[in-house]
């Protein structure tokens, strides 16, 4: 007999279907999130403002970052 499992990404905020992981870092901590497409894409124009004026860290840095557009 075959088993199968499957496993549904779900949003943290809204608990809808899904979700993608987001990454993050804000002040040397990682964090991670799922979030819906919806709720990603408000997630980055939230931080846009910061986003497009901040510069952008390449290499091993601890964290991560949103796939926001780069200046």
């Amino acid at each position: 007999m075959a088993n199968r499992t499957v496993v549904t990404l779900v949003s943290d905020l809204s608990g809808e279907p899904d979700a993608v992981t987001v990454t993050f870092a804000v002040e040397n901590t990682r964090w991670q999130i799922d979030l819906t497409r919806t709720e990603r894409d408000a997630f980055v124009r939230a931080l846009a403002p910061y986003t497009e004026n901040a510069r952008r860290v390449r290499g091993n840095v601890p964290g991560g970052a949103v796939d926001a557009p780069t200046r």
